[in-house]
């Protein structure tokens, strides 16, 4: 197994459909690690060269992505290379995209990350799954003694699955599950000031954008300056990724 280190946008480019196609075959599909999402973020929050994605190869063939960037930070007045995912608190989860997560792959990792140790001081991988394979990992033998490393608890991020659209996903439930869903949603309308609107599709998209908006402005987070309009760079990627 390879690694190949991607930092030109023209390479990020390209491995679209493959990326998708692993990402639809992985033991975790993830929406946050779709590679529209992913490349929206990218062009959002960080800068040209701070990629460094890693791909995995076998005999030639793409079997791993690992979307990861470089960002040079401080501690203790020190600087530090970091590589990290390409993603923050809007990505509510990320982590490596391959349906091959093993022990194999994450020693064949290791063995990359430490010829190229020269190039990073810290791994950082926030927003990873603790129940993820890497995890595992980690907490086994065969990670333990290679790096010092450690794990802080971070906040969980339920995601529920509603299929093609929310009556589809009303349709799969249970007679007793579809009563109470539709009694809590009567009773929510009921409330002053509430109402629930359907979005649906690409065409729906402007009106959505402009509901947001409107929350978003009444929010205490817009006169704490940390709501989602409050920052240029936030609010043009969500109007780029619900244009997606």
């Amino acid at each position: 197994m390879d690694f190949e280190i991607i930092t030109k946008a023209e390479d990020f480019w390209s491995l679209k459909e493959d990326w998708n196609q692993l990402n639809r075959y992985s033991e975790y599909p993830n929406l946050f690690l779709t590679h529209e999402w992913v490349w929206t973020w990218w062009q959002a929050f960080a800068r040209p060269e701070d990629l460094w994605i890693l791909a995995a190869r076998d005999d030639g063939c793409l079997t791993g992505i690992i979307p990861f960037m470089k960002k040079r930070i401080r501690r203790h007045g020190l600087p530090l290379e970091t590589i990290q995912f390409l993603a923050n608190a809007h990505s509510n989860e990320t982590g490596f995209i391959s349906p091959e997560m093993n022990a194999r792959f994450f020693n064949h990792l290791i063995d990359f990350l430490s010829k190229n140790r020269s190039a990073w001081d810290i791994m950082n991988l926030s927003l990873l799954s603790d129940k993820g394979p890497l995890t595992q990992f980690l907490a086994s033998s065969g990670g333990r003694n290679t790096f010092y490393w450690g794990i802080k608890p971070g906040v969980v991020s339920p995601v529920l699955q509603t299929g093609a659209t929310f009556e589809t996903y009303l349709q799969s439930l249970s007679k007793k599950s579809r009563y109470n869903v539709r009694k809590k949603r009567r009773a929510i309308e009921k409330l002053p000031g509430f109402k629930i609107r359907h979005f649906c599709g690409t065409a729906g998209a402007g009106d959505f954008l402009k509901a947001v908006h409107k929350i978003e402005k009444k929010s205490w987070k817009y006169s704490a300056g940390n709501s989602l309009i409050s920052r240029p760079n936030v609010w043009t990627f969500y109007k780029s990724i619900v244009a997606v």
